[in-house]
């Protein structure tokens, strides 16, 4: 049985204030930090959720195993066995930190957490190597696109195929593609902003 707690001058309080008291602390300080690692995306403007992999970690780079800046920064990492596309699979502690120390060690290198697509452990493995596709306004002529790419300070990658006005807008790999590929989408003004996703089945 839990006793109420009384400071001097204070008057006691009952069990069922002090649990509204305790949940309202846990809504305060617990939730924000929750949020931090609540993750999504757009798939063509719908909002999805992402579960990050508690686990693994994607090495996009073509280093060896011994060369791997995820192996350096983090000893205790093991590869993970199987055929991904070139892509190296990472079994580690702390995904982001693991991907913060690759990171650290080495500048630019190609790493990203993975995620589970539909924003549950069960979900097929998703990564970033870097980049956003991002489709136009079909009004807009090549020059507005270039124009308006330059203002925001971004890079056109590559134009795509796919439609009038698809391009690849350069970012670095990891969450740093998540990030501008959802503030483009949210920023209305664009048709549509999406990662350049790595899933295990596409070749790169």
């Amino acid at each position: 049985m839990i006793s109420n707690i009384t400071c001097p001058g204070q008057t006691p309080k009952s069990p069922a204030k002090a649990f509204i008291i305790i949940s309202l602390l846990i809504t305060v300080f617990v939730t924000p930090s929750m949020a931090e690692d609540s993750y999504y995306w757009y798939d063509s403007g719908v909002k999805k959720g992402l579960h990050m992999d508690s686990e693994l970690v994607a090495d996009f780079d073509s280093a060896s195993d011994e060369e791997s800046a995820v192996r350096k920064a983090n000893p205790n990492a093991s590869r993970v066995k199987g055929q991904h596309g070139g892509t190296k699979l990472w079994k580690v502690a702390s995904p982001k930190s693991a991907v913060k120390k690759s990171a650290a060690m080495k500048p630019g290198a190609g790493v990203s957490p993975v995620f589970r697509e539909g924003g549950h452990p069960g979900g097929r493995i998703m990564s970033l190597p870097g980049n956003v596709v991002v489709f136009f306004k079909s009004d807009w002529s090549e020059q507005t696109v270039k124009d308006w790419v330059a203002a925001q300070n971004l890079e056109i990658v590559d134009k795509l195929n796919i439609g009038k006005n698809a391009y690849v807008i350069k970012t670095g790999p990891g969450l740093e593609s998540l990030n501008l590929a959802n503030k483009l989408q949210e920023s209305g003004e664009v048709e549509s902003a999406t990662p350049n996703w790595w899933k295990p089945s596409q070749h790169r």
